[in-house]
Formats: C-alpha cells, structure tokens, sequence
C-alpha cells in the first residue's frame, strides 16, 4: 500500500499506510491492475443554464470557463486534446488513460454530434474508460442509452469500458439548491442516478461544503442522502470564490465566509464517514484557477490536504462508512 507522509500543517506531522478511505486510484488498481492516468476534455458543449434563459446565468459558482481548460476555445480538436494528453504521460509510465469530458456540460449536444467526439476519444489505443461530466438535468434516456451502447460496442473491440457518468449536486438540500442557482432540485439527481444505473453506467456525485446558508447538519445530510442511493462516486471539495462569478458579488458584500483548511477538513472527515465503505472518493479537494482565485487561500496543495484528512481520520481512528447505520 501508499505510504503517505505529511508534515506539521495544524494537525501534527504523522504518517500512515493506506487511507481509510476507498480512493479513485486504488479502485483503478483493483480493476485494471496498474495506473490509469484521466485526461481531461473540452467538447466545447457550454451549459444551457448559462446561456438558453433557463437560469439566472448560471450557478452563482461558475465562471466563464466553468471547469475546463479552453482547449476548445483555442481551437483543439478531441483527438489533438487525446495526443497531448498521451505524449504528457509517455515518461510517466502510464499506459492506460481514461477520456474524460470534463469541460461545462458534457452532454450539452444533439445524440450525433456525442456520439461522434465519444467514439473520437475512445479510438485512441490504451482507452480504457469513457467518463461524462454534467448536470443532472441534462441526461435524456436518450443520451444514457448512446453511453451504455458505446460502451458496449468499443467494449467488445478492445475490452470492458469503465463508464462513469458525473453529476453536478452539490448539496441535497433544496434550499440550498435555490439559493446557488443550480436550476434542478435533488429529485432531479436522484432520478439520473437511478436511470443509469439501470442501463450500467456508474455515477458519481459532485459535492460542495461550505456553500452559503448551509449548517453542519445540512451538509452531513447530504452525505447521509447519497449513501441511500446506488451511487458509486463521490467528488469533494470546499467552496472556493473566482473572480467574475456573482459568488464573488455575495463575497465582497460579506455575505458569508469561506472555509479555513482546518474546518474544511472537519467537516470532509464528518462526510466521508457518512459514505458507504464501497463508495468511490474521486477528488477531496479541489482549487480553482489561481489567476482568479479570490478566496481562500489555503497554504496546502489539493494532494497535500487529502493525505492530511486520511492521517487525520486514522490518528483518530475512523473510516469511511463507519457512521452509517
């Protein structure tokens, strides 16, 4: 197992061997028996929250790039995204990657147009996972049936696809919901979830603690909330302010505060023990675009913080799942 080993940052330098927590690494081990390496993806889809009058521009979040890197944008195509993502890896050693469509809403396209930049992604050699990064409401029976068929068919051509379909939640409180903007309710997300995993696609929630208005007991929920339901996934992060997004506006009005790196970690260890022991931690921190982070600033790396937490819980003594009843 991983030995990780943290310095003094608040919580005392200790070291420990294994997380004790189910990691996105280790299930990759489990499956495929070596490294594999996501490479993220930018189909130039947009989010039609932000842009049809659905929604009030979007999530009160969300900035101009949402989580993409602009590779569309500076004219790259899936297959020029897939090449630089495999010559990056080549001294790694990696030698199995995921196509990883990261970039606002994944499934932001007519079914002809998905269908043409997933099979782009998956044709290249050593592809071994197809994952879609969306909004809950924005995956039609229609969409799940084209990701559960293309994995099936390259499937049989090159060997089983690890298909996961990403999902925008945030948090399972309504009121939450309301007051970020998000433009779907939680019986939204529920019910994608169940709907792919009826055709096989694996689901992941994404999760954010420290949103404006949320308690304690509201974020716990929603850990609580997800355990209850067949997801497989689980992407965690603090909520950070970016510079463009009316998160900021709420921000410099002293609407709320953000987290510090302590509190932070109080609050994941709490959820992470809210989570079924087979659920799958995908991400524990995450940091923004430096150039318009705005708040916090936090001294440790996104790494850094989630060997922190995974010491912390074993000083303690906990483990995922072992507040679930």
């Amino acid at each position: 197992m991983e030995v990780f080993t943290i310095g003094t940052n608040g919580f005392g330098p200790k070291s420990i061997t294994g997380p004790p927590f189910r990691t996105h690494a280790a299930y990759l081990r489990e499956r495929f028996g070596e490294r594999v390496h996501r490479i993220a993806l930018d189909g130039g889809f947009g989010c039609p929250h932000r842009e049809d009058g659905r929604g009030p521009g979007g999530c009160i979040f969300c900035s101009s790039t949402g989580s993409g890197s602009g590779a569309h944008d500076r004219g790259l195509t899936i297959s020029e995204q897939m090449q630089a993502g495999i010559k990056r890896l080549e001294k790694t050693g990696i030698r199995k990657v995921i196509a990883y469509f990261q970039a606002f809403c994944g499934t932001g396209a007519e079914p002809e147009v998905l269908e043409r930049l997933y099979l782009e992604a998956l044709s290249f050699p050593g592809v071994v996972g197809l994952t879609v990064g969306t909004r809950p409401d924005m995956v039609p029976d229609q969409v799940l049936r084209l990701l559960a068929g293309l994995a099936k068919q390259v499937g049989s051509e090159k060997g089983d696809i690890d298909l996961w379909l990403e999902l925008g939640l945030q948090s399972a409180s309504n009121d939450t919901l309301k007051r970020i903007q998000r433009g779907h309710d939680v019986a939204s997300f529920d019910d994608a979830v169940k709907r792919a995993g009826a055709l096989g696609i694996s689901t992941a929630a994404h999760v954010i603690l420290g949103l404006p208005g949320e308690d304690d007991a509201q974020m716990m929920a929603t850990a609580d909330h997800l355990s209850r339901l067949p997801v497989q996934g689980v992407k965690l992060h603090h909520l950070y302010v970016e510079a463009g997004t009316a998160l900021a506006t709420q921000y410099e009005k002293g609407a709320f505060e953000t987290l510090s790196e302590a509190r932070y970690m109080e609050l994941a260890i709490g959820f992470i023990r809210r989570l079924k022991p087979d659920i799958v931690l995908m991400r524990l921190a995450g940091r923004g675009n430096e150039e318009r982070l705005i708040a916090p600033r936090w001294k440790m790396a996104a790494g850094s913080l989630a060997q922190a937490i995974a010491r912390e819980m074993e000083g303690r003594g906990n483990k995922q799942g072992d507040l679930v009843p």
